[in-house]
């Protein structure tokens, strides 16, 4: 008896045999195929809660300390649009590199921008501008393994 058929009784009639056929393939159709769609919708639901967070947290006047090894807050720029390039980059696979690139820097630009009102007591910095740009184009390597598997998984 083939290994597909496994852990099926031997007297199992033909549509009960199909039907264990039909399940498992389906399975692993789901399973192996169509993780990235899965991932897809996930990084999507994960990329506006992401977003909020990280504006919020610029804009806010006081934000929390979040120990970065004496980097400043370049490192800190630089997770939160690696972290948001990838999400986009994997929840919309039909997106193009540049308006994805573009428009996370226009929201970089943006929060400097905020930053520079002084009521809220912030220091506006074009280097950190440049690290988040810097920290998007990096994260374009992982967002192209990303799309290059689910043209894979879309072929197979």
């Amino acid at each position: 008896m083939p290994t597909f058929l496994s852990g099926l009784d031997s007297s199992a009639s033909p549509v009960e045999r199909n039907r264990v056929v039909t399940d498992r393939v389906a399975l692993h159709y789901c399973g192996m195929r169509h993780w990235t769609y899965i991932a897809s919708i996930l990084a999507r639901y994960a990329f506006w809660p992401a977003l909020v967070f990280a504006v919020i947290m610029a804009v806010v006047p006081k934000p929390p300390e979040i120990p970065s090894l004496n980097f400043g807050d370049k490192l800190q720029h630089m997770l939160a649009f690696f972290t948001l390039t990838v999400l986009a980059g994997s929840g919309w696979r039909q997106a193009s590199w540049i308006k994805l690139a573009l428009g996370l820097a226009l929201v970089g630009a943006g929060i400097e921008l905020v930053q520079a009102i002084p009521a809220l007591h912030r220091s506006s910095d074009w280097r950190d501008l440049a690290a988040d740009c810097l920290a998007i184009l990096v994260a374009l390597g992982p967002v192209k393994l990303f799309r290059h598997f689910a043209a894979n998984a879309r072929q197979a």
